[in-house]
């Protein structure tokens, strides 16, 4: 997709500062808001990155990858037109957490580097499922934004977040299933975890002076 503002040519982060969204959003913390929403988009993390972790990162569940990518020599920054890999991915999340703090985070999508399918077999010689893996990659970035911020995290889809190929969602699927189950923001509304797990989107009311407004988890997928 193409990029608007672009930290260490990684994701693009912006920061709002309204204090009545922060305040009227369904989600936001329940202590004295600060008025500062950030959105993120566009991470687009290359997991393939380091090729001599791939086994473990395979055969290990996505809450160990941490620790694997502890083990990976690879200490440079990826630099453009190279998607984003894991010190590139720790560096901008620990910039964006400077900013704050923050009363949510929207995470707009696209958290799979581009053409995943395409190059996972081309790394990957033995037989696996790239299925899997690209659900792990996926529940490794949105644990890590959940993480880092400390705040509800809002998710939504881009299109490059999908298992089965860009600007593609299988309903009812592992990928969805895993990844309604990784967030947060999902965990006490099993409606809305229902409607992600299903289709991959969700939504809730949101008041503001007694006018209905509703948060939607969806996000208009462009190029």
């Amino acid at each position: 997709m193409k990029r608007a503002l672009i930290i260490s040519s990684a994701f693009i982060v912006f920061v709002f500062s309204h204090a009545t969204i922060s305040q009227t959003c369904w989600g936001a913390t329940s202590g004295k808001p600060t008025g500062r929403v950030l959105l993120i988009s566009d991470i687009h993390f290359d997991p393939l990155a380091d090729v001599s972790i791939l086994e473990d990162l395979t055969k290990n569940p996505a809450d160990q990858w941490e620790g694997t990518f502890a083990k990976s020599k690879q200490n440079e920054y990826a630099r453009a037109p190279a998607d984003t890999n894991y010190p590139l991915l720790k560096s901008a999340l620990c910039a964006a957490k400077a900013q704050g703090p923050y009363d949510f985070v929207i995470a707009s999508g696209d958290y799979l580097r581009h053409n995943f399918l395409e190059r996972f077999p081309a790394v990957r010689k033995r037989t696996s499922d790239p299925a899997a893996f690209a659900t792990k990659t996926e529940a490794v970035v949105i644990n890590a934004l959940q993480k880092a911020f400390g705040v509800p995290v809002y998710v939504a889809l881009g299109n490059n977040d999908s298992s089965t190929g860009d600007y593609d969602i299988d309903p009812e699927s592992a990928f969805l299933v895993t990844l309604g189950h990784s967030i947060g923001v999902l965990a006490k509304n099993p409606e809305a975890e229902a409607d992600f797990c299903t289709a991959g989107y969700y939504e809730r009311w949101c008041h503001h002076h007694h006018k209905p407004r509703w948060a939607r988890g969806k996000r208009q997928r462009t190029n």
